[in-house]
């Protein structure tokens, strides 16, 4: 059964690219995904990671209250591979994600934004 110890980071939208860059290292770290919550009037994001030489430890960098509208870094340049979860937050959050390109996950008639919750006024 796989039960990991969660290593919590709180970090701001101001210091997450600073604080990865001085934390992850490509032969220790593994980069896993970066996650959303929408609690209805804020966001939550979570970038998750994992160490390859220790097994069931996770470590979650996370930032609260986000505002719809917020600008949110892009991790490209830390972990090249992070575009494809970025540009996934981008089109279904309908986030202003840095260099995410719109349109790679939903068709062109799909709603903006399809897992932004109700009670987001700016919808």
């Amino acid at each position: 059964m796989i039960n990991p110890e969660l290593i919590m980071h709180e970090v701001t939208l101001g210091n997450i690219k600073d604080i990865l860059m001085g934390w992850y290292d490509v032969d220790k770290h593994h980069y896993i995904t970066i996650n959303a919550i929408d609690s209805g009037e804020t966001l939550t994001i979570d970038w998750i990671f994992s160490e390859y030489e220790v097994k069931n430890i996770m470590h979650i960098f996370r930032v609260e209250n986000i505002e719809y509208k917020s600008n949110i870094p892009s991790m490209m340049d830390v972990y090249p591979c992070a575009w494809v979860s970025e540009w996934d937050l981008a089109d279904m959050f309908d986030l202003n994600m840095e260099n995410a390109h719109r349109g790679m996950f939903l068709e062109p008639e799909a709603p903006t934004g399809p897992l932004l919750k109700e009670s987001y006024s700016g919808k």
